[in-house]
């Protein structure tokens, strides 16, 4: 009997499909078996039932009446949400897309893409299609579609968070006769990210100058998102967000400048850093949902089919002729005036038929004197600062914290746990693969052949693949042990099992019920109805005059926004409300919200949609003075973890510290504060151990990841280095908003600080950055594999001892270092300090102690493993004024560099006030006094050589010249001690910043 016959519309034979293929299972193992019934018929015909009564799947129509029922329950059991069992619309056809879906990657299987599973090709493109289709509300629901999936399965249990979108999901699947071709469509540079109104605007502007000129844009703003846009809209295999298009031929009238067809097809982004290449090729990923395996940067490029997109430094440019590329971007050029030939290179490109955009995030005058050369006028096309993105909702801007917290114990958590103990017995994973010897396969499965044994050994992109391998050997639908088939199970919906363990939800009832206590409004995001309505029943109290509401699944749009709007318009302060963090906020804008609280998936980073509706709906928060809200990440157990889990883990972290350093329109622009609970610091500590030690060395990896990497190797086992202040030791950022200023502000700070130089030197703050620095540069050369040097070897003894100077144990005569002298201090503020000689974020400009760039050969050996190395710094020992040694190979240069160490002073003054400062000060009738000077302490007749910060050399040197007590060097001039021979002017600053003048 045929599927789609006149009986079976009136007869109902679901009951011998779920008889026939389901009994044996578990609920949640029947969206595994309906996808492969689903495969069986996409390569001809599947029989369901006994000989007696037989029924013949032969299409998507078949499978849907047949399956659809039980295979929604199935995935309502693996995500543990029975809400999903409705979620999609009668109308959606399950059946079509399972049959579809797997006929396309049957198609893919081929694909000389071995890096990639086929079914993740499928994902990606059905994902960008569905995300350039949507708009609006749908639009916001389709950029939190995971782009990854690799099964039918997880692609439906996506689709069940959105059902929004189940009626674009059709148009979205593919339509090819031939899928080996899917694979380089997928490589198309075609924009899913709508672009805001002010880069529409410029990419607009940067059209009608010719696509010639640069953009002036704040920290933050998106410009490089406005330079993908420009290199979409310029290739041939490229495009922008329908939405975006259309947008462009309203502003032309329908006729938008077009790119010469003449030209070539490739690109050429220049960077004033090579690390920042990774982040261009991430930008690729995110926004295109080209691969990673796509994007990899390699030979100073992207390799994509169609194209190639050169990554070049802005330094090395004199070998290219702007004649072999389409479109040239130049990025950070503010910082090209000061570098000898990075102009003359820009101004070459200008002057060519090379079209070229320019971005930067403040105007220079050596940059204006640059473009000023150009024959060609390079007009500036668009200014965006900071307060006008801020009030566009561009930046989200608020305090935050990262908090870590248990799951809850769940059949999801016990597959997991299963599977990582067969994971262990079986795989080793490296280089981000899975290996698979042939000697483990037959220690877990004695019984089987050795050709079976082999079949199964090798490499594999995921656990996907290894598990579609294992039942390909048990001839299709299960492996061939059940030993095996257990751990195919678990690998093949790992994923899923994983995004979908809960968080433990008494700690957010817990913060919520504080909330309210206080009389601060509340929101909490939560990840399904279920959890929602789980809160909802603890908060509740309908004796209380609080306000508790939630949304209710199956609730209408006009439904929520109504319960949103009580909520927003209730009197009392004593309120919360409560929903999926997909449904709040969409088209309604609450203006009482004082804290926040988000219930995050396992493993999920930053959502750049869900961080902008937070950002406008914390910035609204009334009139209270902060508001605060709260990422939850709950932890799965060490013992159900493996080292991808690891490198998630890893990942995730770095990128919410790193939105700080690499921002854009995505992120949240302060680094958060942590909390770990106390019953998960372990699990998060083991979490971090396995995915520290691969992402280290990985090249593919961020500068940040590999910091985070590094601190996680010197914190002890059980303590989490996310706990420890590893961010700011590696960047010195401790707020976001010394980044966050426009090109106004800038100038400001620059009249202020001409206009008020009060703030005293500090030789304690800048012994302690340069010193810091040195063990920066120290972290990069560890970075590169030096950290596996012998722990007895002179350059790890070299390491240790740079560290002691700065911390609690302090090196010679310091019974503390500078960083504990620093952190006991009251008179210095670092941040401060840093902000007003330095860049924000580490002092560059130093007054009492000599630094140096680090030796050219270690830039060499740590090439682009780690950002701006070049604008670190390498003190100067005070009398020798010799550089410290970065490497040191031999014993003999260790003791060389131990006594440079002891020239340094053991103890610097916390302030000083120059000369010119003191003249400044004219409300006193007398020098103001350093407060750190020892002139209160000390005798005015005490001997030079017993006077502190003076070295035995330097008082042989003042006695000789005359100088023989305190009283002497504090009457003394800088001019009369400078004129000393011996002391250098170095070891002059910091005598006089420790004894002040009289």
């Amino acid at each position: 009997m045929t599927g789609g016959s006149n009986w079976d519309d009136f007869v109902d034979n679901s009951p011998i499909f779920k008889s026939s293929e389901l009994s044996d299972y578990d609920k949640a193992e029947w969206p595994r078996k309906i996808d492969y019934i689903a495969k069986r018929v996409s390569e001809g015909e599947y029989v369901v039932g006994n000989i007696d009564n037989q029924q013949l799947l032969s299409d998507g129509w078949d499978v849907e009446d047949k399956a659809r029922d039980y295979y929604l329950e199935g995935i309502a059991a693996l995500t543990g949400d029975r809400t999903r069992e409705t979620a999609l619309p009668d109308t959606f056809d399950i059946g079509a897309l399972l049959v579809e879906f797997q006929e396309l990657r049957g198609g893919l299987a081929d694909v000389n893409r071995d890096e990639i599973p086929a079914g993740e090709i499928l994902s990606r493109l059905l994902t960008r299609t569905i995300q350039r289709q949507s708009s609006g509300s749908r639009a916001d629901l389709a950029s939190q579609l995971r782009p990854d999936t690799e099964t039918p399965r997880e692609l439906v249990a996506e689709l069940t968070s959105a059902p929004e979108l189940a009626d674009v999901v059709s148009d979205a699947v593919p339509d090819t006769d031939n899928p080996s071709t899917l694979a380089k469509e997928l490589a198309s540079l075609d924009l899913s990210t709508e672009l805001w109104d002010h880069q529409l605007e410029s990419l607009a502007l940067w059209l009608h100058h010719g696509s010639n000129g640069y953009v002036d844009m704040a920290t933050a703003t998106g410009k490089t998102v406005l330079g993908l846009a420009a290199v979409a809209h310029t290739v041939d295999s490229g495009s922008l967000h329908p939405a975006d298009q259309h947008r462009l031929e309203d502003i032309f009238d329908g006729a938008v400048p077009e790119p010469d067809s003449q030209r070539p097809n490739n690109v050429l982004i220049v960077t004033t850093d090579d690390l920042l290449g990774i982040q261009w090729s991430r930008l690729f990923q995110e926004h295109c949902h080209t691969p990673e395996e796509f994007t990899r940067v390699t030979n100073r490029g992207i390799q994509l089919p169609r194209m190639e997109i050169e990554i070049r430094s802005a330094g090395s440019l004199d070998d290219l002729d702007p004649a072999d590329y389409g479109l040239a971007i130049f990025d950070e050029v503010h910082n090209y005036g000061s570098k000898s030939g990075w102009g003359d290179n820009l101004v070459s490109f200008v002057d060519s038929v090379c079209p070229v955009l320019a971005l930067t995030g403040s105007v220079t005058e050596p940059f204006k004197l640059t473009v000023r050369r150009a024959n060609k006028n390079f007009p500036v096309l668009y200014r965006y600062t900071h307060e006008l993105a801020l009030a566009d909702g561009v930046i989200p801007d608020f305090e935050w914290t990262l908090w870590f917290t248990d799951v809850i114990e769940s059949d999801a958590l016990d597959r997991l746990r299963t599977t990582s103990d067969r994971i262990q017995e079986m795989i080793t994973y490296e280089e981000g693969k899975l290996h698979v010897e042939r000697s483990a396969v037959a220690s877990v499965a004695p019984e089987l052949e050795e050709e079976t044994c082999e079949a199964i050994a090798g490499k594999y992109t995921s656990g996907t693949a290894l598990a579609n391998q294992l039942r390909e050997v048990g001839g299709g639908e299960t492996a061939p042990t059940e030993w095996l088939e257990s751990l195919a199970k678990g690998l093949s919906d790992r994923t899923l099992d994983r995004l979908n363990l809960s968080a433990d939800l008494d700690a957010i009832v817990t913060e919520a019920e504080r909330s309210l206590a206080e009389k601060r409004p509340t929101l909490v995001l939560t990840r399904t109805y279920g959890e929602t309505k789980a809160l909802w029943q603890q908060l509740y109290d309908g004796s209380d005059d609080r306000v508790v509401e939630r949304l209710e699944a199956g609730g209408s749009a006009e439904e929520h926004a109504s319960t949103i709007r009580e909520f927003d318009e209730a009197e009392t302060e004593e309120k919360v409300l409560i929903g999926p963090g997909n449904r709040i906020g969409q088209g309604n804008d609450i203006h009482s919200v004082e804290v926040g609280i988000n219930i995050a998936k396992p493993g999920s980073g930053v959502n750049a949609t869900l961080v902008q509706r937070l950002g406008r709906l914390l910035r609204d928060a009334g009139s209270k003075d902060t508001v605060d809200f709260y990422h939850v990440m709950g932890v799965q157990p060490r013992d159900t973890a493996v080292e991808p889990d690891g490198e998630s883990f890893v990942q995730t972290v770095s990128e919410f510290f790193g939105q700080v350093i690499e921002p854009d329109t995505d992120g949240i622009l302060k680094s958060p504060t942590v909390r770990v609970n106390n019953t998960v610091s372990k699990d998060v500590a083991a979490l971090e151990r396995l995915g520290a030690d691969s992402l280290r060395l990985d090249a593919r990896g961020t500068v940040i990841e590999a910091a985070y990497a590094a601190a996680i190797q010197e914190t002890p086992l059980d303590k989490p280095a996310v706990e420890t202040d590893w961010f700011s030791a590696a960047y010195g950022v401790t707020t976001p908003s010394q980044e966050m200023v426009s090109t106004d502000d800038q100038q400001q700070d620059e009249d202020d600080r001409e206009n008020d130089n009060q703030t005293p030197l500090s030789p304690l703050a800048e012994h302690y950055d340069a010193f810091r620095s040195l063990g920066i540069i120290h972290r990069g050369l560890q970075n590169i594999g030096l950290s596996e040097i012998d722990h007895e070897d002179p350059f790890q003894q070299w390491v240790r001892l740079v560290k002691r100077i700065l911390n609690e144990e302090g090196f010679g005569e310091q019974s503390v270092g500078y960083g504990s002298q620093l952190a006991a201090s009251e008179a210095v503020d670092i941040d401060d300090y840093r902000e007003f000689y330095g860049d924000g974020k580490r002092i560059t400009e130093f007054e009492t102690v000599t630094v140096t760039q680090p030796p050219s050969a270690v830039l060499a050996l740590i090439g682009d493993r780690f950002a701006n190395l070049d604008t670190w710094y390498v003190p100067l020992a005070p009398d020798s004024e010799t550089p410290l040694p970065v490497l040191v190979e031999s014993q003999a240069e260790l003791r060389r560099a131990k006594a440079l160490l002891e020239e340094f002073a053991s103890m610097p003054p916390e302030q000083s006030f120059t000369e010119d400062q003191e003249n400044r000060d004219t409300s006193q009738s007398v020098k103001k006094q350093p407060e750190n000077t020892q002139a209160e302490n000390e005798l005015a007749d005490t001997p030079v050589a017993d006077v502190r910060g003076v070295s035995s050399a330097a008082a042989e040197a003042f006695s000789a010249a005359g100088f023989e007590t305190l009283s002497d060097l504090q009457t003394a001039t800088d001019e009369e001690l400078v004129s000393v021979e011996g002391p250098s002017e170095q070891r002059i600053k910091l005598i006089r910043a420790s004894i002040g003048r009289i």
